[in-house]
C-alpha cells in the first residue's frame, strides 16, 4: 500500500516465529490428548480415583507433550542448523523458520507429528466417542435422552466441524506435497488455509461457550443487569427532586 516492506529484525523474527508456532502446535497437540483421555474419564473414570493412577493417566502426559514441544520449538527456533534466514509468509506475515527448508526431516516430523495426528486423532476419537455412547446406551436398553446427551453431542460435532473445516484442508494439501503434486497446484488455497487455521484459536472458546448453558445463562443476565442499568439511571436522575433554596 505505502511502496515499502516491512522491516524486522532477527531477535525479533525469532521470537514472532517461537510464540506462533510453539503456543499453536503445543494448543493443537494437547487437544488431541484430551481427546483421548475423554474416553478415559467417561468409560473408565475409576482408574482415576487412586492418585497415583490420577497423575499418570492425567497429569504425567499433559506434562510430558509440554516439556516435549517447549524443547522442540525452542531448538528448531532458537538454535537453528542453518543460517538465521527468515522467510515471511504471504497470509499472515509470520516469520517461517528456515530450518524447515534445510533440513527436511524436521518439515516431515513437523507435518506428520505436529499436523496428521492430531487432526486426525480430534476427528476420529471425537466421532467415535459420540458413537461409543450411543452404541452403549442401545446396548443396555435405555433410552436415549436427548436433553442429557445434547451437550456432549454438540460439543464433539462442533469441535469435529471446527478442526475439519479450518485445518484439514491445508493438512491434506500439505500431504498431497510431500506425495509429488506440484507446489503451484492450489498456491492461492494454500495461503487462506494457513491464514483460516488460526481462527481455530479464536472459535474455540465459543464453541466451547455453546455448550455450556450455566454460564451463557449467567453472561445473559450479567449483560441484561447492564442494559437495565443504563435504562434506569436517566430514568431516576429526572426523577430526582431538586431543592429549592
Amino acid at each position: 500500500r505505502y511502496g515499502f516492506n516491512w522491516q524486522f529484525s532477527v531477535s525479533f523474527s525469532v521470537f514472532w516465529s517461537f510464540l506462533d508456532y510453539s503456543l499453536y502446535g503445543t494448543q493443537f497437540i494437547i487437544f488431541s490428548w484430551a481427546t483421548i483421555e475423554r474416553h478415559i474419564l467417561i468409560f473408565h473414570d475409576r482408574c482415576l480415583l487412586n492418585r497415583k493412577r490420577r497423575f499418570l493417566i492425567h497429569y504425567l502426559p499433559l506434562i510430558i507433550l509440554i516439556v516435549y514441544s517447549s524443547i522442540y520449538y525452542c531448538i528448531i527456533i532458537f538454535a537453528p542448523f542453518c543460517p538465521y534466514i527468515f522467510y515471511r509468509l504471504p497470509a499472515y506475515g509470520v516469520p517461517f523458520p528456515c530450518i524447515y527448508y534445510y533440513v527436511n526431516i524436521i518439515a516431515i516430523w513437523e507435518l506428520v507429528c505436529h499436523q496428521i495426528i492430531p487432526i486426525f486423532i480430534i476427528i476420529l476419537f471425537s466421532l467415535s466417542l459420540l458413537i461409543r455412547v450411543l452404541w452403549k446406551k442401545s446396548r443396555l436398553h435405555r433410552s436415549i435422552q436427548w436433553r442429557k446427551q445434547r451437550k456432549m453431542t454438540i460439543q464433539l460435532l462442533s469441535i469435529s466441524i471446527l478442526y475439519i473445516t479450518f485445518s484439514a484442508p491445508g493438512v491434506f494439501l500439505n500431504i498431497s506435497y510431500e506425495f509429488g503434486v506440484s507446489r503451484a497446484v492450489g498456491i492461492t488455497f494454500m495461503s487462506y488455509a494457513y491464514f483460516f487455521s488460526y481462527y481455530i484459536v479464536f472459535l474455540f472458546p465459543f464453541v466451547c461457550l455453546g455448550t455450556l448453558p450455566e454460564l451463557k445463562k449467567k453472561l445473559e443476565k450479567l449483560f441484561w443487569y447492564q442494559r437495565q442499568g443504563r435504562r434506569i439511571a436517566p430514568d431516576a436522575l429526572f426523577r430526582t427532586r431538586i431543592p429549592r433554596h
